[in-house]
């Protein structure tokens, strides 16, 4: 009973749509995670729940190694880990490394429209202190090549002022201080007319 109820409430906080720095649970089975794919907002926290019969780890991938959760026992929930930074992060159970998941945190924009000249803010994390890693941002405009825009930003957010009409969109990933990254932000758009 209590195993269902939990499961109603986990596929409870899946189907709504996630507001900012929500709490949201992913499943540990025998031997998958559930759902393997998860798609969060900056600042979010994440816990792991363990609806299997063996112990289980939820392990972000090296070289950034952003969370253990160390040993979830069966029908336990893991501590929280509050996804702060923009990125594709990949995920494992060290006892069963078949096991894998992904989280993806995209950044964020200060204005979804823009005029030409008007600035727009990007934002890579949900926290402004952040010591030892720093952003490399990309822009890609209608269907051309994505571009670098920055490298080694040390602050939660960029500003750019885009100088022509069209479909802009941003993304950026995370790199510690002996070059190790993440992987690449789900992309946000930012359409820019005269």
């Amino acid at each position: 009973m209590r195993r269902s109820l939990v499961m109603l409430m986990v596929a409870g906080l899946l189907a709504t749509a996630l507001p900012a720095h929500a709490s949201v649970s992913v499943q540990m089975e025998d031997f998958r995670f559930n759902p393997r794919n998860e798609l969060l907002t900056q600042g979010a926290q994440l816990t792991w729940f363990n609806a299997g019969t063996v112990n289980h780890t939820s392990t972000q991938d090296g070289p950034l190694k952003f969370w253990n959760t160390g040993q979830v026992a069966s029908s336990t929930f893991s501590n929280a880990v509050t996804l702060w930074a923009a990125g594709r992060f990949t995920y494992h159970c060290n006892n069963h490394p078949i096991m894998t998941g992904i989280v993806r945190i995209p950044v964020t924009a200060s204005s979804a429209t823009l005029t030409l000249g008007e600035p727009v803010t990007i934002t890579m994390s949900s926290s402004s202190t952040f010591k030892g890693y720093t952003f490399d941002v990309q822009r890609r405009r209608d269907d051309k090549a994505w571009v670098t825009f920055k490298t080694g930003v040390g602050t939660a957010s960029v500003e750019s002022t885009p100088k022509r009409v069209g479909e802009f969109r941003y993304r950026a990933r995370i790199v510690n201080l002996g070059g190790a990254t993440g992987g690449w932000s789900p992309a946000t758009t930012v359409s820019v007319t005269v």
